[in-house]
This record gives C-alpha cells, sequence and structure tokens, in this order.
C-alpha cells in the first residue's frame, strides 16, 4: 500500500470533505437528541461520522465514474473512508450495549487490519497470503478453506454486526420512549426486544458478509436451503414460535397487562411476553405458559385489545307489578357506590323481556381495571341489588308449578306419611 495515498488528492477534494463534514457537524451533531438515552450513547455524533462515511464513499465512487482516467483519486479516497469508517464503528462499538469482553474481541478484529495495514511493509493483502501459505485448512494447498476467507469474512460480520446492533437498540428506546409519552401501545416485554434485534442483526450482518467476500451466491442459496430445509424440520416449533413472536411484536394485538380468554380453562392477564410464549396468570395466580404459534393460529378473546374499559352484563328479574322507576333508581345508586363501575360511559337498565312469571332486566356498565378481576365485581353488584330489594320490598320470583289431579284420573296415587 502506497503510505502517502493523500498526495494524490487536490485541495478541492479535501474542501469538499471538510464541506461535507461541517455540514454534516451542524446538521447532525449539534442537533440534541430527544431521548436522554439517546445522548448518553453519542447517537448524534455517530450519525454524523456514519453520513460523513458514506458522503466519502459516494464521492470515491462519483469521481470513478465520471474520470475513469485517474482511478488513483478514487482510490485515495477509498483509503480516507476506511479510516473515517473504522474510527466510527470502534465509536459505535464504545458506546454499545455489549458486554465488556465481546468488546474487547471485537476491537481486536476491527483494529487489527488497520494496525497491519499501516504498520507492515507487506499490507493486509500479502499478510493473508502469507498466512494461508502457512495454514491449509482441508485439503490441499489451494483447494481447502482458506484461513483468510473466514478473517475477511469475520472483519466484515464484525463491522455489519456492530453498526446494526447500535442502532436497533437506538430503535428500541424510540419505541419505548413513545410508549411514555402513549403515542404507542406496549408490545412485547424488553427482553423480547432484545432478542429480536440480536436475531436480525446477525442474521442480516451473516448475509453481508458473505456477499462482501465475493461468495457465490448461485451455490449459497442451495446450499442454505438445503440448511435451512433441515433446520426447519428439527426445530419446527420453536421456529413457529419464534416468528410467531416476532409477528406479536410488530402487529401489537397482544401487549402487556392485557386480558385475554384462549378457552374456559385459560383467561387471565399476559404478564409477560418473550419470543418463544407468553405468561397468562389468572386470578387464582396460576401462570400458563402459552406457545406464541397458539395466539397466531388460534381464536383467542382479548378483552382490553382496543381500550382498557369492557362492559359486564347482568342479567336479573322481578315480580309483576313492581315499581319499575324505583328498581332503576335502586340500580343506579348501586353502581354508583361501587368504586370499580366507570360512570362514563353510564350504566343502562334495560328491560329484555317479559317471562312467565317475572320482568326481565339487564345492567350494562363498564369497568376500567379488568386486570383486577371480572366475576368479584359482578358478585358485589348481584350481593347490592339483593340487598337493596330486600329492603324494598321487591320481590325475586321463582318458577311454582301446581299440579292438579282429576277424579277420573286412573293414576294411582298413594301417599306416605313418614315421621323421623
Amino acid at each position: 500500500m502506497n503510505h502517502e495515498w493523500y498526495r494524490e488528492l487536490s485541495h478541492w477534494h479535501f474542501v469538499f470533505v471538510f464541506g461535507l463534514a461541517y455540514t454534516l457537524w451542524r446538521v447532525l451533531a449539534r442537533h440534541n437528541p430527544r431521548s436522554r438515552q439517546h445522548t448518553e450513547a453519542r447517537l448524534n455524533y455517530i450519525n454524523f461520522l456514519v453520513a460523513l462515511a458514506f458522503g466519502v464513499l459516494s464521492l470515491s465512487g462519483a469521481l470513478y465514474i465520471y474520470h475513469p482516467d485517474r482511478p488513483q483519486i478514487s482510490i485515495s479516497l477509498l483509503y480516507l473512508f476506511f479510516l473515517v469508517w473504522t474510527g466510527t464503528v470502534s465509536f459505535v462499538l464504545w458506546n454499545s450495549r455489549l458486554s465488556k469482553g465481546v468488546k474487547t474481541l471485537f476491537f481486536v478484529i476491527i483494529l487489527g487490519p488497520v494496525i497491519i495495514q499501516y504498520l507492515s511493509s507487506a499490507g493486509v493483502t500479502r499478510f493473508l497470503a502469507k498466512l494461508d501459505e502457512f495454514i491449509e485448512l482441508g485439503g490441499n494447498p489451494g483447494t481447502g478453506l482458506k484461513l483468510s476467507v473466514f478473517l475477511k469474512w469475520l472483519f466484515f460480520f464484525s463491522h455489519t454486526f456492530i453498526v446494526l446492533h447500535y442502532y436497533g437498540h437506538m430503535y428500541e428506546i424510540s419505541y419505548r420512549e413513545k410508549i411514555r409519552r402513549g403515542e404507542k401501545r406496549e408490545g412485547l416485554q424488553e427482553d423480547a426486544i432484545d432478542r429480536a434485534i440480536v436475531v436480525i442483526s446477525v442474521g442480516f450482518a451473516f448475509f453481508v458478509a458473505l456477499v462482501l467476500i465475493g461468495t457465490d451466491l448461485g451455490r449459497l442459496s442451495l446450499f442454505s436451503g438445503l440448511v435451512a430445509a433441515g433446520v426447519s424440520i428439527a426445530l419446527r416449533d420453536l421456529l413457529a414460535n419464534t416468528a410467531a413472536g416476532i409477528l406479536l411484536l410488530w402487529d401489537k394485538s397482544v401487549k402487556l397487562d392485557d386480558v385475554i380468554s384462549m378457552d374456559k380453562d385459560r383467561y387471565g392477564i399476559v404478564k409477560s411476553m418473550t419470543m418463544r410464549y407468553l405468561v397468562l396468570e389468572d386470578r387464582n395466580e396460576i401462570r400458563f405458559l402459552v406457545p406464541n404459534s397458539d395466539l397466531i393460529n388460534r381464536t383467542i378473546t382479548n378483552w382490553t385489545q382496543a381500550a382498557r374499559r369492557i362492559r359486564l352484563r347482568l342479567d336479573f328479574g322481578v315480580a309483576y307489578g313492581s315499581d319499575i322507576e324505583k328498581i332503576k333508581d335502586i340500580i343506579k345508586a348501586v353502581c354508583l357506590r361501587n368504586s370499580r363501575v366507570l360512570q362514563d360511559p353510564p350504566p343502562r337498565i334495560l328491560i329484555l323481556g317479559l317471562g312467565d312469571s317475572k320482568v326481565d332486566f339487564q345492567l350494562r356498565l363498564f369497568i376500567g381495571d379488568p386486570e383486577n378481576g371480572i366475576r368479584n365485581v359482578m358478585g358485589e353488584i348481584y350481593e347490592a341489588i339483593l340487598e337493596r330489594f330486600t329492603e324494598a320490598k321487591i320481590s325475586i320470583p321463582f318458577p311454582q308449578r301446581e299440579i292438579k289431579l282429576l277424579p277420573q284420573s286412573s293414576v294411582d296415587v298413594t301417599l306416605i306419611h313418614r315421621t323421623e
């Protein structure tokens, strides 16, 4: 490598780069992020460095297209891009949430080629060629898997993964801020989002690294298809639950603290959600682990999907001749005294029909905290209604049957009186 690559650049190229850097600094680096966590993660400075690096790369490509007779200028700008991008990825890694051990490993992978390139007279390319001569992996020389190919893949994978994982975390912070401000509703819990970010970052970085090292995508697609088919058969349920968890992350059809029912035996509050299963807790504090695929493939009842309030219906009957207006006043008073019954919209009392021995009423009311139970508030209201009806001498009829035996009947009836 020519260590004086910058001599190929004219003063106009440096003016353009410094002008681009100043503009991006004013727009990106001097702009304070809205979130405190974004500020702590240096999002504005990282956006500035990323934009500057790709600006230099774009200038290199444009000069190569419009001035193909002077390729050295484009190559010199590529060296400048490499320096800026390496510094950018190192700064991203320093401000990422990765553990110290992982950061140390990635710093070695990122800075190792730079040290070799600028301190070794042979450069990275010749260094890898010498390494291949010294170590041959699999088969005869030149036919096996070369160590240089793996090192190149690891280099590109590290760069892509670090940047994707960082911006995934920044998206998660923005997502949480919108939930806090009420602009969005809660979806999967935080650890599930972290796992999704890691899975997406690893998968995309793996593919990008294969493309950048010049892998034959035709052969790769055939091989990856066979591997994917085998993995999908072996891990069918796990992959189905993970895919369902990703869908739940985005469509938010089921969220934390939702009250849902799947069947007669599984009803309760969503306590936690992971990429594989949902934890549902009923009123007896018994927890069910429901696979995410069940939430996608089956019909479930989400009582709080659109809003926290739900409507309850309570049926009862009173005897004919009772004062209808007095009954309505009693019901309204009972609902007003219960703290869990919402007054907006107000409870409604309807006459649904005239039965054989009673007038059928239905009380329709809303509560705003279904996670605290539904049957218990219905029991409290029924108990209060029964008590008030007893005080007001309003009777609740029950079916009565009268049996009449005709003299001409041939039925032989024997009455037995037993004293105990």
